[in-house]
């Protein structure tokens, strides 16, 4: 909670001792539409037990209730988050509460006009110093958050004192500024409104149509990036432009409203900061008169028409039927009929089914899905066969089987989908196999960007080199050997496998030898970036001082027997800027404040910003 905030304050005067032995009623709820409010007031009063009402919805008899249950008592009653005022509720609302008796109201907004609206006083608003210190910080982040520019600084506070302390408003306009030129400044400044919805308006179409996916999940809820990522996609909103795919296009659009402050990161990754869960910084009810309709009306069309989420929150189709499936919230699903049912969806272009549990094969007809571009099978613990139709989905660019461990291995025809771009869980089939995908067929698959790779057998990987190489896009490897009585001799065979010199980032998982495959040097991976290796017998990490790595991000996870001295691996490594550390107990002279347990080294600024200087 942001203790500087307007909920920070009324929280902390709520659950002060003195308040609470001097009313005999507190209660807290947070905004929301009238006879939910009221609702959920009534809970309060009876101490969190919700009960069926008579009356049900009539908004009078409710009322009513509340009048009896606080006559005569004296009541703290917090009104948190109030963002939007409908019709006349408020007056409505404020007549059947009982007066006298010393009770109060306290309501918190980060809008002054419903502040104002509702007759509220003694409104309080952030310290001027923390607004500037929390606008800088967002507007000037390349900056360090500081500007050296007089008249550019000028102009910034006043945008600041226009926000009235209201800390959304202070951080949306900061992200507004840092994606408008300097020379604009002015321009805008004589527009500010602390309202949301007019920065909101500002954004441009395709961030407008993107924050619309969040409005799909209950409020406040948080977010699986890749999931939204997919959603994009397959509603054919993003695509593939200046060399990236439609998935980075779309990765890039939410990173920009991240930036923008219209959406906050709750998980990254260390490292680099890659954003895997976030949540909306705005409500539905902030916008239009809170309802998705009218706000996907607003943006000119209806965007998620082809959207389909059965069992979860959003639901509606056009004409030609969804173009994305995804059934991942529906955790009792098992009908045949809906498996075929999806087989029906000619125009389909992305299917998401992951974790559910009751489907052990898919039906044959799935080769009908032929503008199928996303696949993700993500958890289906029982899935044990996947259709020899598959292999005809000329359109598919992501293939996820990730954790299906019921799946001994894919159809065989791989090489014959030469649009994919993710491969994730890919078992090869052992090199006899008549029936499966080899290793060998990832050769053929040029416009690979993630390969994840699982082996738990010797003869999953041939005794002849598997050339990679033609995988010229290829930026993230991830091999995976599983817990099998054959786990030396597959270690040892990893050296059968020759990575793209292109790849920017290697995992290693498992590995039951004491050094590293023999690629793993820096003259066959000039480029990688960042390397993780964990679980695993590694003792030598093989670092010289006349071969340097690129590598910026390592990390070392469960290798016991691993003898490293820092002063060598940076004089190796000397373009580091993150070391992980956990479960590595022979390593000597790291950086780091708990090396037996975990620990994080980064760069310090100063250094990075020299090496950027030079």
């Amino acid at each position: 909670m942001d203790e500087g905030g307007e909920t920070g304050i009324a929280h902390k005067f709520f659950y002060d001792t003195k308040v609470e032995l001097d009313f005999g009623v507190r209660i807290w709820v947070s905004f929301s539409q009238e006879l939910e409010l009221l609702k959920d007031i009534l809970d309060k009063i009876n101490e969190g037990q919700r009960r069926e009402y008579e009356g049900g919805d009539d908004r009078d008899r409710l009322l009513d209730r509340i009048h009896g249950s606080l006559l005569k008592k004296k009541f703290l009653l917090v009104l948190n988050d109030v963002v939007r005022i409908y019709g006349g509720w408020w007056d409505r609302f404020l007549g059947a509460l009982p007066k006298g008796n010393g009770s109060c109201v306290i309501v918190t907004t980060q809008y002054d006009y419903i502040a104002k609206e509702m007759r509220v006083v003694d409104l309080i608003y952030r310290p001027s110093e923390e607004n500037w210190f929390l606008f800088s910080k967002i507007a000037f982040e390349e900056k360090g958050g500081k500007c050296r520019d007089v008249q550019l600084v000028e102009v910034a506070k006043e945008i600041v004192v226009r926000c009235m302390g209201i800390r959304i408003a202070i951080e949306l306009m900061a992200g507004l500024m840092r994606h408008t030129p300097p020379r604009d400044w002015r321009r805008v400044v004589d527009n500010v409104d602390q309202s949301v919805l007019l920065i909101y308006h500002i954004l441009p179409l395709n961030l407008k149509r993107f924050m619309s996916l969040f409005f799909l999940f209950p409020e406040s809820m948080t977010v699986e990036v890749e999931r939204l990522v997919y959603w994009w996609v397959g509603g054919g909103f993003a695509s593939a432009e200046s060399g990236k795919t439609a998935l980075e296009s779309a990765y890039d659009s939410l990173s920009e409203l991240v930036s923008r402050r219209f959406v906050n990161v709750v998980d990254e990754r260390n490292y680099d900061g890659r954003i895997y869960t976030c949540t909306s910084n705005l409500k539905v009810q902030e916008l239009s008169d809170g309802s998705v309709d009218n706000i996907l009306e607003e943006i000119g069309e209806s965007t998620w028409q082809y959207v389909f989420v059965p069992n979860s929150v959003f639901s509606r189709s056009g004409d030609t039927g969804p173009t994305v499936v995804d059934l991942s919230f529906a955790r009792d699903f098992e009908s045949k009929d809906k498996l075929n049912w999806i087989c029906s969806l000619e125009h389909l272009r992305c299917l998401i089914l992951k974790g559910l549990k009751g489907i052990k094969e898919l039906p044959h007809q799935f080769k009908m899905l032929q503008h199928l571009q996303l696949l993700i099978l993500t958890d289906c613990t029982r899935l044990q066969t996947l259709p020899a139709g598959i292999m005809t989905l000329k359109n598919l660019t992501v293939l996820d089987i990730e954790n299906c461990t019921s799946l001994r291995y894919l159809p065989k025809g791989l090489g014959t989908l030469s649009n994919l771009q993710v491969l994730s869980g890919f078992r090869p089939a052992i090199s006899t196999s008549m029936d499966g995908s080899l290793l060998k067929d990832l050769e053929n698959l040029t416009q690979l960007r993630i390969l994840r790779l699982c082996v738990s057998e010797e003869n999953q990987i041939h005794d002849v080199e598997v050339d990679l190489s033609s995988l010229e896009h290829l930026k993230l490897l991830d091999i995976t050997i599983e817990n099998s009585r054959e786990v030396g001799n597959l270690s040892r065979k990893l050296d059968q496998l020759s990575p793209p010199a292109c790849l920017r980032q290697l995992y290693l998982r498992g590995l039951r030898r004491e050094i590293g495959p023999t690629w793993l040097k820096p003259a066959r991976l000039p480029h990688l970036e960042y390397l993780c290796i964990e679980n695993g017998n590694l003792k030598v990490l093989s670092i010289n001082t006349t071969e340097k790595w690129k590598v910026e991000g390592l990390y070392l996870k469960m290798l016991p027997r691993l003898e490293l001295e820092w002063r060598s691996l940076r004089s190796a490594m000397p373009c580091l800027k993150y070391v992980e550390v956990s479960g590595c107990y022979l390593l000597k002279g790291f950086e780091l404040p708990y090396v037996r347990l975990d620990g994080i080294w980064r760069l310090p600024k100063e250094e990075e910003e020299e090496e950027i200087r030079v």
